[in-house]
Formats: C-alpha cells, sequence, structure tokens
C-alpha cells in the first residue's frame, strides 16, 4: 500500500531481500521500490501501474525516481544494477499481470519465467545489462505494448516455447534487435521459425553454446 512517513507522501520502499508469494499480491499504482528486491511468485502477481502513475523498480542509487528522489541523499547520479525483479515459478497463476510498470537498472532479468504464463503489458525496461524478459520451460507469456530501451535482448526464449502473444511491442535505443536462445541442450522436438517482433519481420536469432540432445530433432524452418 501507498504510505506516508515524516511528511513523505508515497515515500519509497527499499525492498532488498527476497519475498516469497503464493496467495495473491496486488500492487497499487504509483508506488516506487528501489534495491535488489527478489519477489518469487508462487501465487497470484497484479501490479497495478497506470500511465499517469507506473509502478518503478529501480536501483536503490537511481535518483531519477523516489519519494524523495535521492533515496540515499548523496546526490549519486550514476545507477548501479541493483534494481528488483520477478521470479515466476511452475505454480503461479497464470492471470497473474505486470501493467503499466517500469524497470530500470534491474540486478538480472527483471522478468524471469519457468512454466509460467503471466501477462506482461504496457510496461518499459530500461537500462537493462540482461534480457528483459527470461522465458523457460513451457512458459507462454503474453508481452504486449511493451518498450525495451537500452535492455540487453527484449527477451530471451527457449526453443522449446515460445510467447503466446508479443503485439505493439518497441525497442529503442541499444537494445538488440533480434532474440536470445537460451543456453540449453533440447530434449524434445523443436522448431526454428520465422517470428515478427517490434515491427521487424523474421527478426534474427542469436545462440551461443547450443546443444541438441541424442533424443531430441531440431527443425530449422
Amino acid at each position: 500500500a501507498i504510505r506516508n512517513f515524516a511528511g513523505i507522501e508515497n515515500i519509497t520502499y527499499l525492498a532488498a531481500e527476497t519475498y516469497n508469494s503464493n496467495t495473491e499480491l496486488i500492487i497499487p499504482a504509483g508506488i516506487v521500490f528501489k534495491g535488489p528486491g527478489r519477489w518469487e511468485i508462487s501465487g497470484k502477481l497484479n501490479v497495478q501501474g497506470t500511465i499517469a502513475e507506473p509502478v518503478i523498480f529501480t536501483s536503490n542509487n537511481d535518483d531519477a525516481y523516489g519519494n524523495p528522489a535521492d533515496t540515499e541523499g548523496n546526490g549519486n547520479t550514476t545507477p548501479t544494477n541493483r534494481g528488483g525483479y520477478f521470479v515466476f515459478y511452475d505454480s503461479s497463476d497464470d492471470t497473474s499481470v505486470i501493467d503499466n510498470t517500469i524497470f530500470r537498472y534491474s540486478y538480472t532479468n527483471p522478468v524471469a519465467l519457468t512454466n509460467a504464463s503471466p501477462t506482461i503489458q504496457n510496461s518499459k525496461f530500461q537500462n537493462i545489462s540482461y534480457s528483459a524478459i527470461l522465458v523457460q520451460g513451457t512458459s507462454q507469456p503474453k508481452i504486449n505494448n511493451n518498450t525495451f530501451d537500452n535492455a540487453l535482448f527484449p527477451f530471451e526464449t527457449s526453443l522449446a516455447t515460445y510467447p503466446g502473444e508479443t503485439s505493439g511491442n518497441v525497442l529503442t535505443g541499444s537494445t538488440a534487435r533480434a532474440i536470445r536462445v537460451i543456453n540449453e541442450t533440447l530434449n524434445v522436438n523443436a522448431a526454428i521459425s520465422k517470428r515478427d517482433f517490434a515491427g521487424i519481420t523474421n527478426i534474427p536469432y542469436v545462440l551461443q553454446n547450443y546443444t541438441v540432445g541424442t533424443s531430441a530433432k531440431l527443425t530449422i524452418n
């Protein structure tokens, strides 16, 4: 909930630990979280940001956001990668929604999914040194109307799955115009197909270390 303290309205939350939610976690519009908090979602998540009042997750030394903005009171203007992030597990509710949320300077992938398919929409991933969204296992998230600004990649995916929806997204700044493929050993049959993303027809794939297991067949269309 929004809290007022010591004359400061909607005071910033400092979240630097691990938080596990196996019921329903609701985060209302306008709240700013600073610090490398790890939010483990085993239940349902509902981040209710709006255009006028987004929810913010950023580094504790990012003075662009917060109430007050200079959380540490030291005049620092060089943020480090210490922003919060979400980890969704198989038991999470696939009706979970992250809406109108800004992730900046995240400690790792801002949203990591393992066999989880939430909706991630109307959000901004900015100054991220990692892939903004990690898609693993059987995850098929809906990734719509997001902006990826100076992120390493918009998302990283296993070849055994792919996001269920990817409409209206925008890539800006130094964000790679490509889909990053997870370093994995493929153990099921899969196919690499042409994909369109963020207005790019037949967007490239980027692979690094990939193994096709002895029991799997990989088809490249």
